[in-house]
């Protein structure tokens, strides 16, 4: 199967139904939902240093490239 990424920070490079994704090394590696789940909202993962702009019962929201985005 596909390896978890070695680093807890990776930035997110791919999000599906299934989780998020990485490139480590070349390959694809799994980052999981512990760090965003967002996709299951219908919102995309903020970038790696995101500003929070508002917070709800999901968690904390930014705002980037005219979307709203999971933090």
């Amino acid at each position: 199967g596909i390896k978890c990424c070695s680093n807890s920070d990776t930035q997110v490079k791919y999000v599906d139904e299934v989780g998020n994704w990485s490139v480590e090394n070349g390959e694809l590696c799994g980052i999981g939902y512990e760090r965003c789940s967002w996709s299951i909202l219908g919102y995309p993962c903020c970038s790696l240093y995101p500003t929070v702009v508002y917070t709800d019962e999901n968690g904390s929201w930014g705002y980037e490239d005219g979307q709203w985005c999971g933090i």
